[in-house]
């Protein structure tokens, strides 16, 4: 009995659970690794929204703001922001549940100021009001922390948390 009991949960949990693609079916199914920065989205036969048109967008910097499209790999969900010539400006990992993206030096989404610290060592973080406190790493990806309520309150510190990883 309780052996059928189980089956019959494990059967609902598979069959009922939402997929990646249910909960986020504006992203395409793409492997991420072929989006570098600059290179224009036509050669990945990606249709993306005009850039004219109004359309959902991220400012990356001070200046711009772009818009987006969601990309999926492997249950991770990344952001990749194009320009007026659909090339690449900044690719994001918006969300890994199966904690699966890792930086090649081996950081990950929520990953502890102090275990980063071990692996990019005595580096100064630098500071802007848009992203908190980050660093670039030497695989080109870069981190940040955002502190209290401005993202710059104060220097991270042992408890704080990565808030974003990204490329630009």
């Amino acid at each position: 009995m309780k052996k059928s009991i189980a089956l019959f949960l494990l059967f609902l949990l598979i069959f009922l659970s939402p997929t990646s693609a249910e909960v986020h079916e504006d992203a395409i199914v793409h492997n991420i690794e072929e989006f570098q920065i600059g290179r224009k989205l036509e050669e990945l036969n990606i249709d993306a929204p005009n850039f004219y048109e109004p359309h959902k967008s991220i400012v990356i910097d001070s200046t711009f703001s772009f818009p987006y499209i969601r990309v999926s790999t492997n249950g991770v969900i990344y952001d990749v922001c194009y320009d007026w010539n659909y090339r690449i400006r900044y690719i994001a990992v918006e969300e890994d549940p199966t904690q699966s993206f890792s930086t090649p030096e081996g950081i990950r989404l929520n990953m502890d100021y102090e275990d980063c610290k071990k692996i990019f060592g005595r580096k100064k973080l630098m500071k802007d009001k848009l992203i908190g406190y980050y660093i670039q790493l030497p695989s080109g990806w870069y981190i940040s922390f955002w502190t209290g309520k401005s993202g710059i309150d104060y220097y991270p510190k042992k408890g704080d948390i990565i808030y974003c990883i990204f490329k630009k």
